[in-house]
């Protein structure tokens, strides 16, 4: 049955007169576990659930261990719009899913309300489609001088990263950051701004001994490539500026140095991550970049190189972020 009322749902204009599900008649109402997953502002569980309510209203939230339908709506930006992805599971283990678009939270919110009422109750819901308390289903554009969605959504983390190419040895970098998805006019579009400070190595030669540490900037902008529900992977650019500081200690005062070279890096990455409930997310970042200039570290006498940057370095990293 649970195909079928899904199936009718199609249209938002015709529905089938299915009567409710048995196990539902066990107690008053029908009992309804609902759970939203949006990071946009858009109306939590207990709201979206009174909107239902406004169509069917004998729909109840479902006691903790009670037999109920189960209803999924995660909410993402899809180009321009606002798509609900809507999982639907009854007590008999049937399941279904149907995806809603919206041009803003208060569009999706009331389709995806009438969706779930038709789902649980579809006489009500029909009979209620048109009462002028209940929210409108259509899907239409918002009027041009209202914004579509907000203008993007801010993360900030930390960062753990190994990194070849930053150092004699691989190199273990703390970093803070900060992330800007776009969503109104670039959507897709997000821009990633770290910076990190590495652990410190020592390399001995034979006119002395340098200890150099690494510290970085990076801007990396990317755009969406994959993002199925909860992961998201996306491909992005990197712009590394490279800060090597080096403390030498030689056999001759007369060569010791203090230097501090800074390099750019230009390179690509892809970054996927899986976002955690509504406020908390995930990821991984694998990348490489070539330096526009490969700096030196040496001792002046005699002539010896200590460290010198590769041609190519290569960096993961394991970043944990706040959704704001």
């Amino acid at each position: 049955m649970l195909a079928r009322v899904l199936a009718s749902v199609g249209a938002l204009v015709t529905v089938s007169g299915q009567s409710a599900p048995a196990c539902a008649m066990q107690a008053p109402g029908l009992p309804l576990r609902l759970t939203v997953t949006a990071a946009f502002g858009c109306p939590d569980g207990a709201t979206l659930l009174s909107q239902v309510k406004d169509y069917a209203p004998r729909v109840r939230a479902a006691l903790p261990g009670e037999s109920a339908t189960a209803i999924q709506i995660d909410v993402h930006p899809s180009g321009p719009l606002l798509e609900g992805i809507v999982t639907v599971e009854d007590p008999g283990g049937a399941s279904g899913r149907r995806e809603l678009q919206g041009a803003n939270c208060d569009a999706l919110a009331s389709a995806a309300a009438f969706v779930i009422a038709v789902i649980m109750d579809p006489q009500a819901a029909r009979a209620n489609e048109q009462t002028p308390t209940s929210p409108s289903p259509a899907l239409v554009p918002a009027p041009p001088s209202k914004p579509l969605l907000p203008i993007g959504q801010i993360s900030a983390g930390t960062a753990l990263e190994i990194a070849h190419g930053f150092g004699p040895d691989p190199a273990v970098l703390a970093r803070l950051l900060l992330d800007f998805a776009f969503s109104r006019w670039l959507a897709g579009v997000s821009l990633r701004i770290e910076g990190g400070r590495g652990l410190e190595h020592s390399v001995h030669v034979g006119a002395g001994t340098a200890t150099i540490g690494a510290t970085d900037a990076r801007i990396e902008p990317c755009f969406d490539v994959w993002s199925p529900r909860a992961l998201m992977v996306r491909g992005c650019g990197v712009v590394e500026m490279l800060f090597l500081s080096a403390d030498s200690e030689a056999g001759d005062p007369a060569t010791s140095q203090s230097p501090t070279l800074a390099s750019v890096e230009l390179g690509l990455a892809v970054r996927p991550t899986w976002t955690i409930g509504k406020y908390f997310s995930v990821g991984l970042l694998a990348g490489a970049a070539v330096p526009l200039a490969r700096y030196r570290f040496y001792f002046t006498l005699p002539d010896t190189t200590v460290y010198r940057l590769p041609a190519l370095s290569t960096f993961g990293e394991l970043s944990a972020e706040v959704n704001f």
